[in-house]
């Protein structure tokens, strides 16, 4: 019982990791892009 509580939990761990990994890289790609419109400018 308290395995499968520990593997839950790891499961959304990784989950929520997942999910900052792609915001980080949402907002890394929003940077690059401003950068590369100003620099056209």
């Amino acid at each position: 019982m308290v395995k499968a509580m520990l593997i839950k939990l790891n499961q959304i761990g990784t989950l929520i990791g997942n999910i900052a990994d792609m915001t980080v890289a949402l907002d890394t790609g929003q940077l690059t892009s401003k950068y590369r419109a100003a620099a056209r400018v």
